[in-house]
């Protein structure tokens, strides 16, 4: 039976939730029914994450073989076939379990400025209701006890940043060719130029363009917590609101309804400096400018 030959495989909260819907619109490209089927990261093991929301956040894992096959059972004549699990990149031994069942899959990264990834996360579990603590430089301090009680992967706001080593363990187990890194800031720039150039990178038609129209998984605080959890919620008011609201209004009215404040210069320096070494380092495995990341 058919696995995939491309995976999406992080960062979270980089952009990876919107790039993988707009390539699910290509006739020529299948994504797995499951968005995030974290396979790599977990087979044959039994999740026990003890965060606030992990048993939901992770109620679709896959990590048995048979069951993630059952998941692309509806390929077809697609020429690219994928996935998108954001943990790949930061999961120990994923990497290996990717190389192992499929060593000539092409990988996709996309790398988000880690200072701004690691709030953007903080939001995220703030806008679902599950961080209670409302000071960002506390959760931070917090971060380690978290990570020793076994909270999931996006509790780990500083720690999913160290790009550099999590994705030269890929560059030790693939050849370089395989691999496409991108900034979160060039799809903030031109969304379409880098859909088009992940369309040629997968051998499909990068003539053909996606809606883009539509934002995912934004992260904010909710400004009305009922309509939030009306439209997003995991509850019966959901339910309820569902056939009223299509999908395309339901986003754009989540979006508008979230707010972003800004994060205390403090914190910046404190997460840039943490970050600093990686930073420069990275910038020379993937040969791009990453200066702006250091600027506080």
């Amino acid at each position: 039976m058919t696995l995939p030959n491309f995976l999406i495989i992080g960062a979270a909260k980089a952009g990876t939730t919107a790039i993988a819907e707009y390539l699910k619109q290509h006739p020529q490209i299948y994504m797995s029914s499951v968005k995030e089927p974290f396979f790599f990261s977990f087979e044959g093991q039994k999740l026990d994450f003890r965060g606030p929301g992990d048993s939901e956040a992770f109620h679709l894992a896959i990590t048995d073989l048979a069951d993630y096959r059952q998941l692309f059972q509806g390929v077809e004549n697609e020429v690219a076939i994928g996935e998108a699990s954001t943990t790949y990149l930061y999961t120990p031994n994923a990497a290996e379990r990717i190389h192992h069942y499929i060593p000539n899959v092409k990988l996709i990264a996309i790398l988000r400025n880690p200072v701004e990834r690691a709030y953007a996360s903080y939001l995220h579990l703030i806008r679902d209701g599950n961080e209670t603590i409302m000071d960002f430089s506390e959760a931070l301090d917090r971060e380690q006890q978290r990570i020793n009680d076994n909270w999931m992967l996006l509790w780990h706001y500083q720690q999913v940043g160290f790009y550099y080593s999590q994705l030269n363990h890929y560059y030790n187990q693939f050849d370089p060719q395989q691999i496409k890194v991108y900034l979160y800031d060039d799809f903030k720039a031109d969304a379409l130029g880098l859909i088009k150039d992940i369309l040629s990178f997968l051998n499909v038609d990068d003539t053909y363009t996606p809606d883009l129209s539509i934002r995912y998984n934004v992260s904010g605080i909710p400004k009305n917590r009922f309509l939030h959890n009306l439209i997003s919620g995991n509850n019966v008011l959901k339910k309820i609101a569902k056939p009223l609201f299509p999908r395309s209004l339901k986003q754009l009215i989540r979006t508008k309804n979230l707010e972003k404040p800004e994060m205390s210069k403090e914190v910046r320096e404190r997460l840039v400096n943490l970050y600093r070494e990686d930073i420069v380092k990275l910038q020379d495995l993937i040969n791009r400018d990453l200066s702006q990341w250091l600027k506080v």
